[in-house]
Formats: C-alpha cells, sequence, structure tokens
C-alpha cells in the first residue's frame, strides 16, 4: 500500500485527485487532506506519507515554499506538483528543488494513468527503502525515524558471509571478499518472487538479516532454497552461517528475534564450513579442551624444551587437526588458541595479542591458511618487533599515511600494502594505531568521506554512483552504506542538507 496525503486550497480538486487514485490503481490510498500549505507541512510532518501531492498557490505556505521546508529539513518524502497551466514554468521550476513530477490542472484520466505508471515503481523502490531504514534503526536499538511497518507476518533469519563477529571494519576493508549487496538481492528476487523481502546490514560489514514480508512458502522450505543458492554462488570464496526461525512473527518481534538468532551465530559457527540452522536446536556441544586435555598439558612444558619451536609447531598441527576433524565452532577454536598463546607467555609480552589473533582469523579461510599466519606470528615474534626502533616505524606509518592520502581512490588492500612496506599485516595495523590513532583503513575511510563531502555539495549534477566510484568504491551500496555509518545520513541527505543550508 502506498500512502498518499494531498495538499490543495481547492476541495473539489483533492476529491478529484482521490477518485482518479481510485479508479487507476488501489494500491494507492490517501491517507489525509489538507487545504493550506501549514496544515501539510503538520500533515506530511506527523504522516510521513509515501507520496505528497502539493498544490503550488495555496494560503499561508504554498506548493514552492513549503517543498523548500521540508527539503530544507532533510525531508526526502517524495513530492508530486500540482499546477494549472499558467503555472506551468513555476512547476517546471519545482523540479529542482527534488520533487518526483508535476500534474497540471485540470485533470483528467488518461494523463493521469500515465502519470501513475510513470512515478509508481519508483515509489514502490523508495518505499521498500524506507520500510529498509525503519527495521535497520530497530536492529540498532534506535527508535525509527519512520513510521513505515512491514504489513503481515514475517520470517527472520540472520546470514553470516565469512568468520562471525571477527571482521574489524575499523582494522581493514572486508568489501572486496564479501558478495555484493545487488548480487545478493538478484539471488534472492529470483528465490522469492511474490515476496517482499529486506536485507538489513547489521553491525559487521559480513552481516545482514533478511526478513521476508508475508512469505507464500514456510521457513522450512524458503531458507534451505536460499542457503542452498549462496553456498552455489559463494562457496569458492567464504562460508556462509545461516540460523533462522520457523515461526511465523510480527514486524514487533524482529529485533528480539534478531538478538536471539546472533546469540545462536555465535554459539554455533563453526570455522571454514557453510552451516544452516534452525532456531531452537537440539545439537550437542563438544567439550574442545577435554579433546586437547594432553596437548594443554603439553604446553605447560613447551618452553623448557632445547627446540621449543618445534614442538609448538607439532602441537600446532596436532590442535588444529583435531579442531578441524571434530568441526569446532570459530568461539571455540579462538579461545583454545587464544588459551596457547596465553600459556606461551604472549600475553605477558603483547597486550594487543588478541587483537592480532582477531585480525589473523579474520583472513583466514582455511585451516591451512590459519596455521601458516599463526606460525608466522611465532616465528615473527610479536615482542622483538616492538622493540624495534620507534623512529623507523614512524617513519615507514608516515610513508604509509601519504601513500593512502595520494592513492585513495584507488582499489586499495591494506594486505598488500603490508607487504609492500614489509611489515606482518596484523602489526602494520596495530602499529598505525597506536603512531596515528586510526587504523590504516580508518584513515582511507575518512579521506574517501572527507572527498566525498566536498564532491556531494559542490558537484550537484554528480550522481551517487558516479562519487562512489571516483573516491575508490565500486559498489555505490556500500559505499551509502559506510558514508551514513561515518556521518549519521545518507549521501542524499547530506547533499540536501548542505546545499540547501548554503543558499
Amino acid at each position: 500500500m502506498l500512502r498518499v496525503v494531498i495538499v490543495d486550497d481547492e476541495p473539489i480538486i483533492i476529491r478529484n485527485i482521490q477518485r482518479l487514485f481510485s479508479l487507476t490503481d488501489t494500491t494507492f490510498s490517501v491517507v489525509g487532506t489538507a487545504t493550506n500549505g501549514e496544515q501539510g507541512y503538520q500533515l506530511i510532518k506527523t504522516l510521513k506519507p509515501d507520496l505528497a501531492c502539493i498544490d503550488v498557490s495555496m494560503p499561508i505556505l504554498d506548493g514552492m515554499q513549503m517543498t523548500e521546508r521540508l527539503r530544507g529539513e532533510g525531508d526526502t518524502v517524495p513530492i508530486v506538483i500540482i499546477s494549472g497551466y499558467s503555472e506551468f514554468e513555476k512547476a517546471q521550476r519545482a523540479l529542482q528543488l527534488q520533487v518526483l513530477d508535476y500534474l497540471v490542472k485540470p485533470l483528467d484520466a488518461a494523463s493521469f494513468a500515465k502519470f501513475v505508471e510513470n512515478i509508481k515503481p519508483k515509489l514502490v523502490c523508495t518505499q521498500h527503502e524506507r520500510k529498509q531504514r525503519t527495521i535497520q534503526e530497530m536492529l540498532s536499538s534506535l527508535p525509527p525515524t519512520m513510521q513505515d511497518t512491514v504489513q503481515g507476518p514475517i520470517l527472520v533469519s540472520n546470514i553470516c558471509f565469512g568468520p562471525y563477529r571477527f571482521f574489524r571494519s575499523n582494522l581493514f576493508d572486508s568489501a572486496e571478499f564479501l558478495p555484493q549487496y545487488q548480487e545478493v538481492q538478484t539471488i534472492l528476487s529470483s528465490l522469492l518472487p511474490h515476496s517482499d523481502f529486506y536485507v538489513v546490514p547489521k553491525n559487521y560489514p559480513n552481516e545482514c538479516v533478511l526478513v521476508i514480508e508475508n512469505p507464500t512458502e514456510q521457513a522450512q522450505t524458503i531458507f534451505p532454497a536460499i542457503f542452498k543458492k549462496l553456498v552455489l554462488m559463494y562457496h569458492s570464496t567464504t562460508t556462509i552461517t545461516m540460523v533462522y526461525t520457523p515461526q511465523l512473527l510480527s514486524f514487533s518481534d524482529i529485533t528480539k528475534q534478531a538478538q536471539t538468532l546472533d546469540q545462536e551465530l555465535y554459539r554455533k559457527s563453526i570455522f571454514t564450513q557453510s552451516s544452516l540452522y534452525e532456531f531452537p536446536s537440539k545439537d550437542a556441544s563438544i567439550d574442545v579442551f577435554g579433546l586437547l586435555h594432553k596437548e594443554m598439558q603439553m604446553l605447560d612444558h613447551v618452553t623448557h624444551s632445547p627446540s621449543p619451536i618445534t614442538e609448538i609447531k607439532r602441537l600446532l598441527v596436532s590442535i588444529l587437526h583435531t579442531c578441524e576433524e571434530h568441526k569446532t565452532t570459530q568461539r571455540d577454536l579462538l579461545h583454545v588458541i587464544r588459551t596457547l598463546f596465553a600459556k606461551l607467555q604472549f600475553d605477558g609480552i603483547n597486550p594487543d595479542i588478541n587483537m592480532l589473533l582477531d585480525v589473523i582469523f579474520s583472513n583466514a579461510n582455511s585451516y591451512d591458511i590459519l596455521y601458516k599466519q599463526l606460525l608466522d606470528l611465532l616465528y615473527q615474534g610479536y615482542a622483538k618487533n616492538n622493540q624495534s626502533s620507534h623512529t623507523d616505524s614512524e617513519g615507514l606509518m608516515m610513508e604509509l599515511k601519504s601513500y593512502l592520502d595520494a592513492h585513495y581512490c584507488e582499489r586499495i588492500r591494506i594486505q598488500d600494502l603490508a607487504e609492500q612496506f614489509g611489515f606482518n599485516y596484523s602489526y602494520l595495523c596495530i602499529v598505525f594505531r597506536k603512531l596515528m590513532g586510526v587504523s590504516p583503513n580508518e584513515y582511507l575511510i575518512n579521506k574517501r568521506i572527507q572527498e566525498a563531502q566536498y564532491l556531494l555539495v559542490n558537484l550537484e549534477t554528480l550522481n551517487i554512483k558516479s562519487i562512489a566510484a571516483s573516491v575508490g568504491y565500486e559498489d555505490s551500496f556500500y559505499f551509502s552504506r559506510i558514508f551514513k555509518q561515518n556521518t549519521g545520513m545518507t549521501p542524499s541527505e547530506f547533499r540536501t542538507k548542505n546545499i540547501f543550508a548554503s543558499k
């Protein structure tokens, strides 16, 4: 349902537009009317409709003033201007205020039908984005700024691409390792042709919540099909973990259910293996430390061995083999590895060891890679690196900063830069943060956002996709999400607010 507000000082025009909507497309529902601009403004702010039809000439506050006021406040409600033939030029100028379209009085059924056919796809897309934003605000425990609600029952699933909760967006840019939003949308569209659905990003860039509105099939049919398709598409690049609830829920249940499924993902995600779970389930937990009792005992004595590294390598191989064989969850595996380094007294030498291990887990998509990276950390010895010349480290970090300043608009992988500058990737992230106050990726994102803000305000004709590409983001949706995370506004909202503020 698309909710419409009509603002016109002629009641007969209001009734005619209501009649034309009812005759043309029952998807549209007129939820409020007003006969002057001030009342119309208050009505729009209260009801937050999907479309506002506003007359150009009205008492108290005319259509142009009303539109300017709404846009100046950052309100992006879709607006259609209503005008007479004598006001045609004024209606055209209204298009500069980002109105959707304009209607010229008197209105007839044929032209109105073409008008509806033209605007409906745009309104459906806008409504979808607003509902998705409402869901995202609910998942973030924020009061929704929109009053849109999902109609009818819903199904909810949490999806994680790659390691769960180990992606550190402040340490590295993981976007290139993850499926692009448009790709996921296309896949789901083919599997859910008759249901509205919302793919809502979570706090970590590799997690999302899938909300299906008015599903046409049961959860036990829908989610296994989605999981199978995603695994088929992405199994060569990343693992996929899904957990879902089979019950139909109401819109108000989203926040609580998503949090419950989050906990289930954390408890059950298996390292390097794609998995699908229905919640609740009765899977028996594995006592990993019981399985590794012998290895953990040997660790207490390994540092006194004539060849400690050789013994540690053997134990590490045995530990990882046992964990892989028993399909250990990534939560338990990380606990085991942290315990291993604690027993080797790495935690006493290096206060950042847990962060380093998190970064290693974030970049490991197989046990072989995990083994090599852990071994690299053991060989390198963080303590030894930490004793290197502070001046040398600072000089290299300044070189890295200068490189990011000059190449921020290019496709950059911090991992490649680490090798180029002769650092272990995990170590580079830690040292850069200590010297600069932010991680390399935070610095890169801040640089890109600053440049995007300048382009949004000073090049009004440049669209969002072009701006995203000019600052190093191929995926405009990912760019918009990063922009909002850092500024609190979407690129369009930022542009609207700052352009009007400068006028």
